[in-house]
């Protein structure tokens, strides 16, 4: 497995006198192209793997069936009223 090169850039921050780099700081902008260009290429080596297991659709069935389930959040007090959430089966 290739992992894609990561650039390094020469930030550095000032924290009371210490010197903090932070070469992955161009990374936090995830709008910029050359961000997206590094994710798309993580990505790729991500899926080349995981399609490559043989009992992946097995995992995804069982992970599938233990989080199929109804949740309801913890109710939260808002003016009047009482508020609480639910998530049926598979729900995002």
């Amino acid at each position: 497995m290739t992992y894609p090169n990561t650039l390094k850039d020469s930030t550095v921050d000032q924290y009371f006198g210490t010197a903090v780099p932070d070469p992955y700081r161009w990374l936090e902008n995830d709008t910029a192209d050359n961000t997206k260009q590094w994710v798309a290429a993580q990505n790729k080596v991500t899926a080349d793997y995981l399609n490559q297991i043989p009992f992946r659709s097995t995992i995804h069935q069982r992970l599938e069936e233990l989080w199929n389930y109804d949740s309801y959040s913890a109710p939260s007090h808002e003016g009047d009223y009482i508020y609480f959430y639910k998530k049926t089966g598979l729900q995002n």
